[in-house]
């Protein structure tokens, strides 16, 4: 349906941004940055994902950080500061 296939196009969009911007990014950020209302991307990321923004969020800086710890030298205490 129309409804799910935009749903679907917002939240790849906002995972792109979440992407793009390391995590650091508001709602209020992305739905200003996709020319919609802020409701709209809550209701796309909860049809698709089931996930508030701010897990998604959260889900990406502790990937990040796991990838970071794994992949790098850097200490604990600089990664928390990077993410």
């Amino acid at each position: 349906t129309y409804i799910s296939s935009q749903s679907e196009s917002i939240t790849e969009d906002v995972y792109r941004l979440i992407r793009e911007n390391k995590g650091d990014i508001t709602l209020y950020e992305c739905a200003e940055q996709l020319k919609v209302d802020e409701a709209s991307v809550w209701k796309a990321l909860k049809l698709v994902s089931g996930k508030a923004f701010s897990e998604l969020t959260e889900e990406y800086k502790l990937e990040e950080a796991r990838n970071l710890l794994l992949h790098t030298d850097k200490k604990i205490t600089d990664i928390a500061m990077e993410l």
